[in-house]
Formats: C-alpha cells, sequence, structure tokens
C-alpha cells in the first residue's frame, strides 16, 4: 500500500515537470507550423495540445472519482485475505 501512496505524491511531480517544458516544446512545433506554410484543415499544435491537456484534465477528473469510489466501499476479500480495492489486510 505505502508504494501506492508514494505513487500517488510522484503524480503532482510528473505534472510539474510536464509543465516545466511542454510550453517550450508546443511553442518550437507552433513556429516550424507556421514555417511550413501548411494550409487547409489542420489543426496547429497548440490546438493539439489543448486538446490533449483537456483530455488529460477529464482523464484526472475520472481518475478523482475511481479513488474517491475506493475510499468508500465495502471490503471484497480475495483468496489472500487482503482486499481487492484497497489491498486492506482482512487478517489485521
Amino acid at each position: 500500500m505505502k508504494s501506492i501512496i508514494v505513487g500517488a505524491n510522484n503524480l503532482v511531480d510528473s505534472v510539474e515537470q510536464i509543465a516545466a517544458f511542454y510550453p517550450s516544446l508546443v511553442n518550437r512545433a507552433e513556429q516550424w507550423f507556421e514555417l511550413s506554410g501548411v494550409s487547409g484543415n489542420v489543426r496547429s499544435p497548440y490546438q493539439v495540445s489543448l486538446n490533449h491537456i483537456d483530455a488529460a484534465i477529464g482523464r484526472l477528473k475520472r481518475l478523482r472519482k475511481e479513488m474517491q469510489d475506493l475510499s468508500v466501499h465495502r471490503h471484497e476479500w480475495s483468496e489472500d485475505d487482503y482486499c481487492i480495492y484497497c489491498g486492506a489486510d482482512g487478517r489485521a
């Protein structure tokens, strides 16, 4: 269970790392996009990145709901006496 909690703390660090480089990455891609002279029905890197951010936010919201559901549940014990949802030890 400890590794799951540590992993959750690292989620924030992961988002911070992405936020540190993502804007410059998208900015460079947008500069190349503009220099290429692409025309027609093609989305710019800015538009694509906003869609990716919105999708990530949506996924994080679903993950949050899943975690809320897990925090309020009736334990279901597996064959080794651990809860299949939260990992609680049924022998404790």
